[in-house]
């Protein structure tokens, strides 16, 4: 059994209805076979990008198959045609109109997404909006939102996890995702180092603040990354990942998209490290393009950010701060914004508001303190086998630094002292502003200061 069916076997009810996955050889056939299977005149819409057309001629041999014993009267498959592949399709909510209303207006009964998690985002978008439902071929195992109920749309500009039909059958063909650049696995294994962090903060906000917690989902997604990272470090250095490979990193990102479908939201699966990840896409500070992949731009964050959780977590056992002595007065951090981030300050109000009052700061801390002996158990297991994936991405010929990427010191320090303010999430961002830590740790002074 695969470990995207055990833990479906788990979820039970609390995912209705469970998508149908199939991870393994001969996947375009299925869907072929399922297109040619549609009820006669139920039109099938397909999204993809050049790039993707041009590597994998996937739409040409779904239209092909699903064709060859269909009377040209009851085709299925639309000629719409594919998204550009130079510059890269940005998924925002101008792009999901327009295909919305071009499906809407050819009565398409069906969305097909061939392509990987840009091209899924959009589909389970226009799939929501239009009322229809979707599928998902994915070419490689780059991102975790293939399974998951939310699509990263940018609104006005601004990331946003947003409501979307999740794929009701969702195809991942071995042979086609190891035929995928290197690029992309190492992107899949950067997207679930997050994991990491993700089980450590979900973790630390429920105790703090509240926030519902599913020791399931989050021990799901954690292992999910575990088993990506062992197969991604089993690989000979240099080898290109193999069949096995792609079902192994493939089988971990669906896992994690089925967490974070089960919570509602991206905890299980997301942290600081994609705060600051989704801010260098948004703001555009990204200068290499062959780093320009969301997974490995999480990578880059989860490396930048690495120290600093060392560094708290060193701090504390030194000396457990006091709540009502060493908790700092907030700052206005809308007083004067950074340049980079000025164009997102009505996005900012409505995430955060405004600063946390002293009194419930200070209870927070507290909160914390009373549980940090688990907490810290938790972070010194966790931190060293994070240490070990981000050191295999690095070795395996992508440095893992802000610079390499061609994101400038600007940018890093901004992302840096705007993280507690970009997303409303409670995490060791938050604890390091409530304590005035940034100088103790070398963080940037925080954002008002």
């Amino acid at each position: 059994m695969q470990f995207f069916e055990s833990y479906i076997e788990r979820l039970g009810s609390d995912v209705v209805p469970p998508p149908e996955i199939i991870l393994g050889s001969d996947g375009l056939e299925t869907v072929a076979r399922r297109i040619s299977s549609l009820p006669a005149g139920t039109g099938v819409w397909i999204i993809s990008d050049e790039n993707t057309d041009t590597a994998f001629p996937l739409r040409a041999a779904l239209s092909s198959l699903a064709s060859s014993t269909t009377p040209a009267s009851e085709r299925r498959v639309a000629a719409c045609s594919p998204l550009p592949g130079t510059p890269r399709v940005v998924p925002d909510d101008f792009l999901v109109e327009r295909i919305t209303c071009d499906v809407i207006a050819a009565k398409a009964g069906l969305v097909v997404a061939i392509g990987g998690g840009t091209i899924s985002d959009i589909a389970k978008r226009v799939s929501y909006l239009a009322g229809v439902p979707n599928w998902c071929v994915a070419t490689a195992p780059s991102v975790d939102a293939y399974t998951s109920a939310k699509s990263a749309i940018r609104v006005d500009g601004y990331h946003n996890g947003i409501p979307a039909t999740p794929s009701s059958l969702v195809v991942c063909d071995v042979d086609v995702m190891a035929a995928a650049p290197q690029v992309l696995f190492l992107s899949g294994v950067g997207d679930l180092t997050a994991k990491y962090f993700a089980y450590l903060e979900w973790f630390i906000a429920s105790l703090v603040t509240g926030e519902p917690y599913s020791e399931r989902e989050a021990s799901f997604a954690l292992d999910s990354a575990r088993r990506a990272v062992a197969a991604f470090q089993s690989l000979p250095s240099g080898a290109r990942p193999d069949a096995a490979a792609a079902r192994a990193l493939g089988d971990a990102v669906l896992t994690s998209g089925l967490a974070m479908r089960a919570a509602g939201n991206s905890r299980p699966a997301a942290s600081a490290e994609h705060t600051i990840a989704h801010f260098w896409e948004m703001a555009g500070v990204v200068g290499v393009e062959s780093y320009d992949y969301h997974g490995l731009l999480v990578a880059i964050a989860a490396a930048t950010v690495f120290p600093f959780y060392v560094g708290f977590f060193d701090q504390l056992r030194r000396g457990m701060p006091d709540p009502d002595r060493d908790v700092v007065e907030p700052y206005d951090h809308l007083s004067s914004l950074d340049r980079l981030v000025a164009p997102y300050r009505a996005k900012m109000i409505a995430e955060t508001g405004g600063p946390v009052p002293l009194d419930e700061r200070r209870r927070r801390v507290a909160r914390f303190l009373a549980s940090a002996e688990s907490i810290i158990e938790r972070a010194e297991t966790l931190l060293p086998e994070l240490e070990t994936a981000i050191g295999a991405l690095g070795a395996a010929g992508f440095p893992l630094t802000p610079a390499s990427a061609g994101i400038s010191a600007e940018a890093v320090t901004t992302s840096l002292r705007y993280v507690p303010y970009l997303r409303d999430r409670f995490g060791m961002f938050d604890l390091i502003l409530y304590l005035g830590w940034e100088d103790r740790l070398g963080l940037p002074s925080p954002a008002g200061r």
